[in-house]
């Protein structure tokens, strides 16, 4: 269902207007115009752009409340507008998606794996470093972050927006005592920390107080890095190319 006090208000939405009062009946669906405008029966013209349902729905309550007396209001969004958006990064040229407000970030990225693009190859899209831009301001979204924590940065969708996606870029791997080893997309100012609580933690027989991490220095030269205590790593920020090893406990005999 559609949150009265988050869903924007634009051009194309559909709503259904009810007023009773003594002297006036009205029951009429109304259409918002491509410059935001409804057009009220036996009142006037008001603008919506942008406003949420609840301040809409009041606009227009106290519009007529004004004019006529005792009337009985009621008003619901009846149809959800489509609009495109402008996909980046991928191609040479934009792709273009039609979306609606009920829809987030995540479902155009989903939707664009799903489909079979020329030229693209879902398994190297990335997935961490997704940028969204909106009224001129970016802002980063993780996937992987969206799909782990429900309430992570995955706004829904408006018109004008763009979202940039390119292809994987550097990389960090992991091995050794830990849930899902492998490799995983980088992303910049991410602690050791949020990224083993990103992924799924330690396996049951993890040295948490035992993590190194071989990172490189130079093209040819490394160094490695130990961790001795699980609480410096929220202190301890991941590079390009780092490999982090989880150790396993020792048994003693």
């Amino acid at each position: 269902t559609v949150d009265p006090n988050k869903y924007m208000v634009g051009p194309g939405d559909k709503f259904f207007l009810s007023i009773l009062s003594n002297n006036i009946t009205i029951n009429e669906y109304l259409v918002v115009s491509p410059l935001g405008d409804l057009i009220l029966p036996n009142l006037s013209l008001v603008n919506v752009d942008k406003l949420s349902l609840v301040q809409t729905f009041n606009l227009i309550k106290n519009s007529y409340s004004e004019k006529f007396i005792n009337i009985e209001f009621s008003m619901t969004l009846t149809d959800v507008r489509k609009f495109k958006i402008e996909i980046l990064g991928l191609l040479n040229s934009p792709i273009f998606k039609t979306t609606n407000p009920l829809n987030k970030v995540s479902d155009i990225y989903n939707n664009l794996k799903s489909q079979n693009i020329s030229n693209i190859n879902e398994k190297n899209i990335s997935k961490r470093n997704i940028i969204l831009e909106r009224n001129n301001e970016e802002k980063l979204i993780d996937m992987l972050l969206v799909k782990k924590v429900n309430n992570s940065f995955n706004p829904f969708l408006q018109e004008g927006d763009r979202i940039f996606i390119q292809e994987k870029g550097e990389e960090i791997s992991i091995e050794g005592a830990i849930n899902y080893k492998g490799s995983y997309e980088y992303k910049k100012n991410e602690s050791l920390y949020d990224f083993m609580t990103l992924i799924g933690g330690f396996s049951l027989n993890a040295d948490t107080n035992n993590i190194k991490i071989s990172r490189f220095i130079n093209e040819t030269n490394q160094t490695e890095i130990v961790v001795n205590k699980y609480a410096d790593s929220k202190n301890i920020y991941l590079h390009p190319y780092d490999h982090i090893n989880i150790q396993f406990i020792k048994n003693i005999n």
